[in-house]
């Protein structure tokens, strides 16, 4: 039995019994749980848990409007059809959806065996529509079997864009227990990447409790590079560059002149994945000058355009390892199927039908639907398919960096 007087007390003033007990087991429950909590183990569980309990008590929000998916789902190669014979003039010309003439084929059901020509359409819609900035989650690696032509053709209609960013796969060396030692990039097509605004690699955090929670806005060992939502992220905030650049200027002069002084010339040659990257290693040598820097952003006058900067110094200086901030399952960014988007009409009277304008776009595989050939990942919110596309992930962690969130 406890000593009575951890049992019982009395108040001086009025002699009423008070039990402490009580008190003492939740002191002692405290304690524990914050020994707990410092332990890995403990720390797994509490991110295991908590953020599981915390995204389902909230729900579903409403994610920035700013950023949108473009999916190819399941029935992409039910779809979209292409000429047997192709035109020497446009590789690419005759395209048809949802309407099969005897002179065309399905696209197929195998994406690996698919060409160019339904992105080639995509861009050409995207460029009357206008999008702010357009990162491509597909992999196109050099194909014997195409030839050079449609190569020429996607690399053409970037061009026209001028804003298309592209994801680089990476090449993962084991050791002989398994381990990762190293990581290559793998081959682009050379017609492509060279027209592309910038690479940047998608990799995710891997947890031992097999799920996905967190992102990287620089991947710093090994293939050193911006990841693939913050490299949309300066391409979705060129428009806004000229007043990052003056207010460095002001503030880091000397910092400030490694840089490109221009959006232009920022974006010129496909090198601006290695303008981030400098971006971010001269930023973080003047932390002692980051509040005045921060400050003289704050003055744009234009809410949207603070928005932008604070998105990008925040992005530029703040940690590389962040948490998702889940919007919800599959749907809770604004999705549209890339074959709506090949069927809807784009004319010069009517250039942007669908409201894209402005927009930044993540073009890749995305089904809310349970799709054998798509590989999805377990995030601590899950809908009926199953966890998110790489695609989603990508651009869950790109509307966080622009919220701030």
């Amino acid at each position: 039995m406890l000593p009575r007087f951890l049992t019982q007390w009395k108040t001086q003033d009025t002699d009423h019994r008070v039990w402490p007990a009580p008190f003492l087991g939740a002191l002692g429950i405290g304690l524990a749980a914050g020994l707990f909590s410092t332990m890995p183990f403990g720390q797994r569980f509490e991110q295991q848990t908590g953020l599981w309990g915390l995204f389902n008590l909230r729900g579903q929000v409403r994610a920035p409007p700013e950023v949108v998916i473009v999916a190819m789902r399941r029935d992409t190669g039910e779809r979209v059809f292409l000429p047997q014979s192709r035109s020497r003039d446009d590789v690419c010309a005759g395209l048809r959806v949802d309407e099969r003439p005897a002179t065309h084929r399905a696209l197929g059901d195998v994406p690996e065996r698919w060409g160019r020509c339904h992105y080639v359409e995509l861009l050409r819609r995207l460029a009357l529509a206008k999008p702010s900035a357009v990162a491509l989650d597909v992999s196109f690696r050099p194909r014997d079997d195409l030839g050079r032509r449609e190569d020429r053709a996607l690399a053409q209609a970037m061009r026209a864009l001028g804003n298309v960013v592209l994801v680089q796969r990476l090449k993962i060396a084991e050791d002989g227990d398994g381990n990762p030692v190293a990581d290559t990039p793998v081959e682009i097509s050379r017609d492509i990447a060279e027209a592309a605004l910038g690479l940047a690699p998608m990799p995710l955090p891997i947890l031992a409790l097999d799920r996905y929670d967190e992102f990287w806005t620089f991947k710093e060992d090994g293939y050193a590079a911006p990841t693939l939502p913050a490299l949309t992220l300066q391409a979705h905030a060129l428009d806004v560059y000229p007043q990052f650049i003056g207010s460095m200027l002001r503030v880091i002069p000397e910092a400030a002149l490694e840089f490109p002084p221009t959006p232009a010339q920022l974006a010129r040659d496909g090198y601006l994945h290695l303008h981030v990257l400098g971006m971010r290693a001269v930023l973080r040598q003047f932390p002692e000058r980051m509040p005045q820097l921060a400050q003289a952003l704050q003055a744009a006058r234009a809410e949207q355009t603070r928005r932008k900067l604070q998105a990008l110094l925040s992005m530029y200086t703040g940690q590389t390892q962040r948490f998702l901030n889940l919007y919800g399952p599959q749907g809770a960014i604004t999705t549209i199927s890339m074959t709506d988007v090949l069927a809807t009409p784009h004319t010069a009277a009517a250039p942007d039908p669908l409201g894209l304008s402005g927009k930044a776009l993540f073009i890749g595989f995305a089904d809310e639907k349970k799709w054998e050939l798509l590989e999805k990942f377990p995030t601590a919110i899950r809908g009926p398919g199953g966890g998110l596309s790489g695609v989603e992930i990508a651009a869950t962690a790109f509307a966080n960096l622009l919220d701030g969130s």
